[in-house]
């Protein structure tokens, strides 16, 4: 079974305090988890991680991380769904630039 959608698990730490974050979305169930959602035909998953991160955040990875800090976490692959989850290490960011991804 091909892949059926990807999420991705943001994070990075606070050059200011040195805290660690993860930026989480708000789901149409009500519920949160990481940005993410189907895969559309004739895209690759990488794809269409960015155009989900895109349409959700607002977030365009190409402006703050490169695609070699994009690696994969986990595929799941099961009789009726499959998906793949991605991290994304932004590294140390300032507070600044945190409200320009938020």
């Amino acid at each position: 079974m091909e892949t059926k959608a990807v999420f991705a698990m943001i994070f990075g730490k606070l050059e200011e305090n040195g805290k660690i974050f993860t930026i989480l979305n708000a789901r149409n169930d009500g519920k949160i988890g990481f940005p993410g959602g189907s895969i559309e035909e004739g895209e690759i998953p990488i794809e269409a991680l960015k155009r989900e991160l895109i349409e959700e955040l607002n977030f365009e990875t190409s402006l703050f991380v490169k695609d070699c800090d994009i690696k994969i976490l986990e595929k799941r692959i099961g009789d009726h769904f499959s998906f793949e989850t991605y991290s994304i290490d932004l590294g140390k960011i300032s507070k600044n630039t945190m409200s320009e991804i938020i």
